[in-house]
This record gives C-alpha cells, structure tokens and sequence, in this order.
C-alpha cells in the first residue's frame, strides 16, 4: 500500500471538472430520496438539475469531462453517446418537478434540455451496410460504433425525447428506437455455459479488434444497459427489449452463484481482477429493475442484493465515501476519494432506500462529501496519450509490487 502511496505521488490522477456522470448519477438518486423525505432531497434535486443543464454541450450532447481511451483516444469537450443517460436523469428530474412544482422556469429548461439530447442523438444515428442502426460510441472520433453498449444508452436517452410534446410527434426517433432495440438484441452472445445471454464489449465488426480485446465482456457496463433497458420497458413494450432483460437478468444471476462478487469482467487480466465499486455497484438497480417486470423469485433476488449491499458496507465504505478499487477479497487497492464513483454507488444504494432505512444516513453523508467537493476531483479513468503511457509503467509498477 506504501509504494501505491509514494506511486501516485509521483503519477497523479488528473482533476475532472463536473463530470457528467458524477452529477446525472447523483440526480438520479436524489430524485428517489425526494419521494421519501422531500425536505431534504428535493432542494439538491433542483441544484443537480440546473448543473446538469449547465454542463450540456452547445451541440446537445454530453461529455464525461476528461479524455479516455476506448479503443480510440476520447477527448474532454467532446459529446459521446454513453453520457446520453443524461436524459433518463433529466426526464426523472422533470417529471418530479412536475409533481412537485415550484420552478415552472425550471421545467421548461429541463425539457428543453431533453429535446435538444435526443436531436443530438438523431443527428448522429447511421445505418450499418446491412441496414442495422446505430449511433457511434464518440461520433466525433469515429463513424465506427466500436463500443455495443452505446446503443443501449442512446436507446434509453431517447425514451425521455418521445415522452415530451416536441419529440413524441418525431417518427423517425420511433423508428430509431425499435432499430437500435432490434440490432442490440441481436449482439447478445453467450458465454462460460453460464444461463441466458450477455454482451461483447466491442463491436465484432470494428477493424482495429485484437484477439484480446474481442474476448471482453464487462459485465458492470451489462448491468447497466440492463437497467437502462428496464427504463425503456416503462414506456415500450418491445418484444426484442424484452428478450433482452430477460437474458442479461438470467446470465448476471448465474454469474452471481459462481462468483462473490460479480467479476468486472470475464478475465482476470482485465483491471487486475480488481474490483470497481462504481460499477459492481450497478448490479444492485439493473437486478431490482429487472426484477420489477420478470416478478421472480424475490427471496433469491434480495438475497444477491443484499450480498452487494454488504460487501460494499463491510469493505468499502469509510466515513463519507466509498474505497474506490478493492480485490474481491475487500482489501483496499485504491483508497483515494473519486466523487465520480460515489456518484454511482450513491445512485445505486438510493434504490434500495424504500427496504433499507439506515442507507439514507450513509447517503447524505456521502453526498455532502462530494458537493464539498464542488462535484468535482481526481478520476482514475481519466487519460490522454501522454497521461496513458505514464499510466501503464505505473501501474507495471504497482503491479510487480503488489502482495
């Protein structure tokens, strides 16, 4: 632990600024928390909206404020499809705001905002030769879709544009949507002889794929694309989207008898076989989602969620924030405060509120922690060209000193 100390001293992790995941992750959760206890969470509801709209881009998009590596080198000011999910936060918002009203300037900002992501969305939709749609991972990197779960989010991000009086009368963000259904659908695979069905991470038919790369499956992206797919059965009810659920539902809860808790990905070499919370988190609203339209077996649901929930509780947490990266055994690997991985643990404990009481206590304090932090600060994903190259000697580093 010493060396990773004396480590990032030397290679520090970039500040980010607003994240968009940071504050449409925290929106959606204090959206929850506001039903339950209104005098607290609905204040911080109207704060996350406003910032949420400030940070939009001029083009309608959003960016997650920092330059990544996705295959392709990301770079921070840029709208990618992924942070779309901005819209299912901002069509939460707004349809809070709506039952609570107080703001109608507010409203009408919100909404606008919602159309002007779903033009955004429009605007870069593409056709594969074989007539499958899709929307590219970062349309201003590439017009190749590279990452698969671009669609699922773009899918979801445009739920909240056909909701409102502008964008319901689009036909052609009906037909993009049951496209974008349709060729989702039909990228599930399966994997490990394990039940139902899961995803690639990239795109098959992307040129620059090695070996290594195609074999990926992230299963914490999955449980995300899970929820989001539930998001959109609220409103369609698709028969593809359906499949969908039903296989990623059945494939994460396989998984979950092979394995505690669920791996990041499906090899070791991927992240160290390290433990992201912000992402394990996600298994716990992607399962709770699902299982509010399959009605399964509940016992057997909250017994997995509960698993998550403690783990996360016994290991994770400290004080006011989550230990960002652990082994699956809970030992801390990365100690360091990331508001953005809070943001996502914070949303996903907000689901499980109404069943467990004593989490809104640990949910305030986590959220005052990040919005001392004026929602912003170091990120571990954070990268360029340049900050990648340090990145990986570093982590070689770390690697051959970790015991």
């Amino acid at each position: 632990m010493l060396n990773r100390k004396i480590l990032k001293l030397i290679f520090p992790y970039k500040f980010v600024m607003n994240s968009s995941q940071t504050i449409y992750e925290l929106l959606r959760g204090c959206v929850i928390l506001a039903n339950f206890n209104r005098a607290k969470w609905d204040p911080r509801v109207r704060n996350l909206t406003k910032l949420l709209i400030e940070i939009q881009k001029n083009d309608g998009g959003f960016d997650i404020g920092y330059d990544f590596y996705f295959g392709l080198l990301h770079k921070r000011g840029e709208s990618t499809t992924p942070e779309s999910i901005a819209n299912i936060a901002l069509y939460e918002s707004w349809k809070y705001l709506s039952d609570n009203p107080s703001d109608d300037c507010l409203l009408i900002q919100t909404e606008n905002s919602i159309f002007k992501c779903g033009e955004w969305l429009l605007k870069h939709s593409n056709k594969t030769s074989d007539g499958f749609h899709y929307i590219p991972y970062a349309p201003y990197s590439s017009n190749s879709l590279i990452v698969i779960n671009a669609m699922s989010f773009a899918a979801g991000a445009l739920v909240p544009y056909l909701m409102i009086e502008n964008g319901k009368k689009n036909k052609n963000a009906n037909e993009l949507l049951f496209g974008l259904i349709y060729h989702i659908e039909k990228k599930l695979i399966s994997s490990r002889n394990l039940k139902g069905k899961i995803w690639p991470y990239w795109d098959e038919k992307w040129d620059n794929l090695s070996e290594f790369m195609k074999n990926k499956i992230d299963y914490y992206h999955a449980a995300q694309q899970l929820e989001v797919h539930c998001f959109i059965h609220e409103y369609y009810k698709i028969e593809e989207n359906y499949k969908i659920i039903l296989n990623v539902y059945n494939h994460l809860l396989a998984l979950s008898e092979n394995f505690h808790p669920i791996p990041y990905c499906n090899n070791p070499e991927y992240f160290n076989g390290l433990i992201h919370v912000w992402g394990y988190s996600s298994i716990i609203p992607a399962l709770i989602s699902a299982n509010r339209i399959l009605e399964r077996d509940v016992k057997e649901i909250d017994l997995i969620i509960n698993n998550t929930i403690d783990w996360l509780l016994n290991y994770s947490l400290k004080k006011n924030y989550f230990i960002p990266v652990l082994t699956s055994e809970g030992q801390a690997f990365d100690d360091d405060v990331y508001v953005r991985s809070d943001a996502w643990v914070f949303h996903a404990l907000s689901t499980t509120n109404k069943q467990y009481s004593d989490i809104e206590s640990i949910l305030d304090a986590v959220y005052l922690n990040i919005e001392s932090r004026n929602f912003s600060g170091k990120d571990n994903h954070a990268s360029s060209n340049f900050y990648r190259n340090i990145r990986n000697l570093k982590n070689r580093i770390i690697k051959r000193n970790y015991k």
